[in-house]
């Protein structure tokens, strides 16, 4: 059970990661880490086996090379030159994002 407990944190983590990384592709990575943590906590529990394995193929398989594929293809490198006032206007714009 306490392998549940260290999946689940992990799994919010790279959530919180997600949100907050300013490089594409590295949230898609962060993304594809709280996939694959899901199909842990799936594990965990015994009864679904093919619930989790399912995930792992659609999910991880799948929907990741999707995002990557997309972000691959979008011009961001106008996105990383421009000026925000405070260091932290980007990640107060998020919290109130995620806040409502």
């Amino acid at each position: 059970m306490s392998n549940l407990y260290v999946f689940m944190v992990l799994s919010l983590t790279f959530a919180l990661l997600v949100i907050f990384l300013r490089n594409p592709v590295y949230a898609v990575f962060c993304l594809t880490l709280v996939f694959v943590n899901t199909f842990c906590i799936l594990l965990c529990f015994q009864a679904s086996e093919f619930l989790a394995v399912l995930i792992l193929i659609v999910y991880v398989g799948a929907v990741t090379v999707l995002f990557l594929f997309a972000v691959m293809m979008t011009d961001t490198s106008n996105v990383f030159h421009k000026n925000i006032n405070t260091p932290f206007e980007d990640t107060i714009i998020k919290i109130k994002f995620v806040l409502g």
